[in-house]
């Protein structure tokens, strides 16, 4: 970097980041190599706030879905973790006592602890 494009900033109004090549700060040059167009009306940050915002949905794997739909344990250890947390929800919302969730607990693990 010259000692030139250190004292300048980026071209897009109101962003006051350094500049870091074609007029564009980092984070819009990027966004310009990556579209074509820096988006200057979307503020920096925003587009990850609002991917983090969305929840990512739970897909179950294909095997998995037909064991839960013919209602067999679950198999792996992540499976046995959403079936537990579907459980847990479920007792929650249902009311459950203790020994209930623990009988229902019982046949999600298939034995296994």
């Amino acid at each position: 970097m010259s000692a030139d494009s250190k004292s300048t900033f980026c071209t897009v109004p109101g962003c006051g980041r350094p500049h870091r090549a074609r007029g564009y700060c980092r984070t819009h040059y990027a966004r310009w190599r990556a579209s074509g167009d820096a988006r200057p009306e979307v503020p920096i940050g925003a587009v990850r706030r609002a991917q983090a915002a969305e929840p990512t949905p739970v897909v179950a794997h294909p095997v998995a879905l037909k064991r839960r739909l013919r209602g067999l344990p679950p198999v792996s250890r992540h499976e046995r973790l959403l079936a537990l947390a579907d459980l847990a929800e479920r007792a929650g919302v249902e009311g459950w006592d203790a020994r209930r969730f623990e009988r229902e607990q019982a046949k999600v693990l298939g034995g296994r602890q």
